[in-house]
């Protein structure tokens, strides 16, 4: 499978804010912060089937990462259910984790949300308290063109 700008088709039309397809998905950055909980409600409210981003392989996250740089942001990445069982808040299988060195470390025993780490310039993922107001990524498939 390729992956690329418009391999597989193009936005909803009705998505009318900065949304960019990927290899068969949309993804938007958010212009505002909020918690964990509240930009998956942001995401979802946005389009139906729309959610926190769930990425799948480097490609995927370094699109992402080249994107939207300059900010940490949410991702659906979770262990909020489980301790130490992190899984994709719409049900994905996790088939791919790119952490930063040293993460997952739940510091103070309360760090159950993943985001994307600009201070680390590979675009890595750390878990982070999901009350911490950050930006976020929505992802939804992208429609036939």
């Amino acid at each position: 499978m390729g992956h690329g700008p418009g391999a597989e088709g193009a936005c909803p039309a009705e998505l009318n804010l900065d949304w960019r397809e990927y290899d068969g998905n949309c993804y938007w950055f958010s212009t505002f912060r909020t918690s964990w909980v509240e930009a998956r409600k942001a995401c979802q409210t946005e389009y139906p089937g729309a959610d926190l981003a769930a990425i799948h392989h480097l490609e995927e996250n370094s699109f992402i990462s080249e994107t939207f740089s300059g900010k940490d942001a949410w991702i659906g990445l979770n262990d909020r259910d489980h301790e130490d069982q992190f899984s994709w808040c719409n049900g994905d299988p996790v088939d791919f984790l790119y952490w930063a060195r040293g993460q997952p470390d739940d510091l103070w025993f309360d760090q159950d949300c993943a985001h994307i780490d600009y201070d680390s310039s590979t675009g890595q993922w750390d878990d982070e308290d999901c009350d911490d107001e950050k930006h976020f990524v929505c992802k939804v498939a992208s429609v036939a063109a």
